[in-house]
């Protein structure tokens, strides 16, 4: 169970630091692509270490997953910060289709789990 809740925090940790990526990536979107965060997190961090592991410069492991989950945070804070109105008026206008996006990724999470 306790794996589980760390896996599920880890998805949510590495979705929101995908999220200025996603949004930039999406403009069509309504969500503008919070349904889309923690499978394109995954994939570039994953990617990341795939092929910082493949040259030899990372070696797979948990440390190397948050440092990449880290730096891809690290290049979408000035984003953020740089459009943090109109993220604000983003949630405001837009916080049912977030809703409905989380409420179905911890569904399909939670029917995995078990």
């Amino acid at each position: 169970m306790l794996d589980a809740l760390r896996w599920f925090l880890v998805a949510e940790a590495i979705g929101l630091a995908a999220f200025p990526l996603a949004y930039a990536a999406f403009p069509f979107l309504s969500d503008r692509g919070w349904g889309v965060t923690k499978p394109l997190g995954l994939l570039v961090t994953g990617f990341a270490i795939w092929g910082l592991s493949y040259l030899g410069i990372l070696d797979n492991a948990a440390w190397a997953w948050w440092l990449a989950a880290a730096v891809m945070f690290a290049a979408g804070l000035p984003f953020l910060l740089k459009r943090r109105r109109e993220l604000r008026r983003f949630f405001l206008t837009r916080w049912k289709a977030i809703l409905v996006a989380e409420l179905l990724f911890i569904l399909f999470f939670a029917a995995f789990a078990v």
